[in-house]
């Protein structure tokens, strides 16, 4: 990619002024036109900002942006071991970019210790009967909906499982990579339809663990195809296949790739809900940046014209990000790139700059510019 240099130096120099501005701060979404909204203790996404400073020096090897991102650390072992009430299943958001990418970075035991704590947690999750982790916590704002969470799994939880496959493959522990296959495969059979899209959560029988009902959560209706749920489940698969090597998974993987590539608008942005394609639809750019980086890994896995055919796919997903979503002109935009879209049925954080689409940018880009991802 000619301009990729060019992604590189924007992705430094901004979020190098930014880690500057923020400080001790965690961005996760822009709301007022420019300006991020800093995360409060509860937020999912307090991981993406470290991850982001992490892979910046990975870029750059300016020591800097890792002084900046054990400040974010700190943070989130204050939340792991003083505020445990505040995590679900979404610890491997939390502290894979984190802690586990810092022990990677610079052998640090106290940030292995932490990532391993944390996948202590989220196994803790795990219903045996089941065979799956569950999502959230009960939400006090949605009483009867979060009264099923209990029995609930949703497609995100994909991303969450590779912290517990390194920490299997770190100390050797069985147990981890175990629940992380189990909630894969249990995934595998329930959440993927047959035609390749996914539900967004999926129900199981309290009493018994089986399998009950699909619905969705932020997807337009509970047999539509949220794009963001879609691009979970390609780097998902992906990455289920990359520790397991079990074929299924690579099927999945292939299987959710093509379907997403099939359902992309033609001007090659996602609508939020693949129900609106090619309708003028609010997009979700980190639907696309999240789905670059599974093809950018899917690649490795099939024979070179498909290799080939999804690399150029994921080529053009960030080149499409470049030309229309990146802040590149616009100085005093925080966010790298705009035009994502969180939950568009409440009217929050739609079509705007948000931090983990920030982050799988960095990542897709890392990757095309010819540095290994961490993890």
């Amino acid at each position: 990619m000619s301009n990729i240099k060019e992604m590189v130096s924007f992705i430094l120099a901004k979020t190098e002024k930014n880690m500057e501005k923020f400080g001790e701060n965690t961005p996760v979404a822009v709301i007022d036109g420019r300006n991020f909204r800093y995360a409060s203790i509860e937020d999912w996404r307090l991981g993406f900002w470290g991850g982001i400073l992490n892979y910046c020096y990975v870029l750059s090897g300016n020591e800097k942006f890792l002084r900046y991102a054990d400040i974010q650390e700190e943070k989130l072992k204050d939340k792991l071991y003083n505020h445990p009430q505040t995590l679900d299943h979404d610890i491997g958001f939390l502290y894979e970019p984190t802690a586990l990418t810092k022990y990677y970075l610079k052998g640090d035991e106290e940030s292995l210790r932490i990532a391993i704590d944390a996948s202590d947690v989220l196994i803790g999750r795990y219903n045996p009967k089941g065979k799956y982790i569950k999502a959230w916590n009960e939400w006090p704002s949605e009483p009867v909906f979060s009264k099923e969470h209990d029995r609930r799994i949703i497609i995100d939880c994909m991303f969450n499982l590779p912290l517990l496959f390194e920490i299997s493959k770190i100390t050797g522990d069985k147990k981890y990579y175990e629940v992380a296959y189990n909630h894969a495969e249990t995934c595998r059979k329930t959440i993927v339809r047959e035609d390749g899209t996914t539900y967004h959560t999926f129900l199981f029988d309290r009493e018994t663990g089986a399998p009950d009902k699909g619905e969705t959560w932020q997807g337009y209706a509970d047999e539509s195809c949220w794009s963001r749920g879609q691009a979970w489940a390609v780097g998902g698969f992906t990455m289920a296949y990359r520790y397991t090597k079990d074929e299924n998974f690579l099927k999945t993987a292939i299987l959710t790739a093509d379907k997403f590539i099939e359902l992309l608008d033609d001007d090659f942005m996602p609508a939020w809900d693949f129900e609106f394609r090619n309708q003028g639809a609010v997009p979700d750019a980190s639907a696309s940046a999240i789905t670059a980086c599974g093809l950018l890994e899917l690649c490795e896995y099939v024979d070179k014209e498909k290799g080939d055919f999804y690399r150029e796919i994921a080529k053009r997903l960030i080149n499409t990000l470049w030309e229309k979503c990146a802040s590149k002109d616009d100085d005093d935009y925080e966010a790298l790139i705009k035009r994502c879209t969180g939950f568009f049925r409440v009217n929050s954080e739609v079509d705007t700059g948000i931090i983990y689409g920030d982050y799988y940018f960095v990542k897709a880009v890392a990757r095309l510019y010819g540095k290994e991802w961490v993890i």
